[in-house]
Formats: structure tokens, sequence, C-alpha cells
């Protein structure tokens, strides 16, 4: 899975909502395989303090079962803003 900064990041917000082009037509022009991620970017933009915490970041392994404890009875989603994580992907990872 491809890395990127943030400040390459912002940039392609910026062009998402600065200009009248598609998503799909910037996911071409910068490479990028996905409009998905995209829309997360976005979204994370959207949010404050979400895209700085979008790069990796280490989480202990008590860390990650309290987590997952907390999935047994809550969401994903409710995890991801209690715990503060980017994605509800990484918990998925997690559990596998």
């Amino acid at each position: 899975m491809t890395k990127y900064t943030n400040k390459f990041k912002e940039l392609v917000v910026r062009e998402c909502l600065e200009n009248s082009k598609t998503l799909s037509q910037i996911a071409r022009n910068f490479n990028i395989p996905s409009q998905k991620t995209l829309r997360t970017w976005i979204n994370q933009w959207r949010d404050p303090g979400t895209f700085e915490r979008s790069v990796y970041q280490y989480y202990s392994a008590d860390f990650k079962i309290t987590v997952l404890q907390y999935t047994e009875t809550h969401t994903y989603i409710e995890a991801v803003s209690e715990f503060g994580l980017n994605t509800n992907s990484i918990i998925s990872r997690w559990r596998n």
C-alpha cells in the first residue's frame, strides 16, 4: 500500500474542492488508484485533527485489545471516534 504525505494529500484535496474536475479525473491526474481514497482524504480534511493523524502510527497491543473489546458492543465508526483513529479499516486488520 502506498503511503502519501500530508502535504501531498492536502494538495490533492484542495484540487478536489477548488476545481470542477471529477474525482475520477483527479485520481488519474495524481496517479491515485481509487476515488474512495480521495473521498476518505476529503472527509479527513473536513474533520479537524484527523488529517494530522493520517500518518502511520504505531499502537500498543494493549491499546489494540481495548479497541477490539470496545467494538464488541459498539460499531467500528464509534470506535474510530472514541479512540481518535483515522480509519475503521485498521480495526478490521487488528481483528484478523
